[in-house]
């Protein structure tokens, strides 16, 4: 993070849910991923519908205790094209899933998230695969239980790693921009259906 947006940032409140949007979701709220998850207070579910309206990204709610809930932000046909992608298609089949559309789909993850949380269940894999990872970063996090990756950054790399960390460097630069432009208006402005900023190089 530049010093230039530390110092914004230290102006910001820190509970405000379009920060929050930012601080977690910058690369799907730029067009750079397919999906990205938000944890906030329960009380600001609306408004993140209500600041996301015509911009092109759906939202489901995977888990709400009441206090805290956590959400999935995604881009609709671009999530549906990757978990159509053979390899995808082939690791979601071997978990249990059918295909009955997304919204099917992303309850049977609610499910079976919810009881990991709850101390039920084992933790969910396919959630890299509906967050948009690569494949092999997938597959390499189950097989390796976690360990042994090349780097760590907006997930654990196995494969590709100077490839994955100019993305993340991309994620990053999409966070700051939008940092500035919430500082200097806020996210639901000027905004057209789609991006909510000019393209990350």
């Amino acid at each position: 993070m530049s010093n230039e947006v530390f110092q914004i940032m230290k102006k910001f409140d820190l509970d405000s849910v379009e920060l929050q949007m930012v601080l977690q979701c910058a690369p799907v709220l730029t067009g750079l991923k397919i999906a990205n998850l938000l944890n906030i207070k329960s009380a600001q579910g609306r408004d993140v519908c209500r600041i996301l309206y015509n911009k092109g990204i759906s939202v489901y709610p995977l888990f709400d205790n009441g206090t805290k809930m956590c959400m999935l932000l995604y881009r609709n046909d671009e999530l549906w094209n990757y978990i159509n992608e053979s390899k995808v298609k082939a690791m979601l089949k071997n978990m249990g899933y059918k295909d009955k559309g997304i919204r099917a789909m992303l309850k049977r993850f609610s499910d079976r998230y919810k009881l990991y949380l709850q101390r039920n269940g084992e933790f969910p894999h396919e959630m890299g695969l509906f967050l948009g990872y690569p494949v092999e970063d997938v597959e390499g996090f189950i097989e390796n239980e976690g360990k042994n990756f090349l780097c760590s950054g907006y997930w654990k790399v196995y494969k590709d790693m100077p490839e994955k960390k100019r993305l993340f460097k991309k994620f990053e630069q999409a966070e700051e921009i939008l940092i500035k432009r919430l500082y200097s208006g806020g996210l639901k402005n000027g905004s057209n259906k789609g991006n909510l900023l000019v393209t990350v190089r």
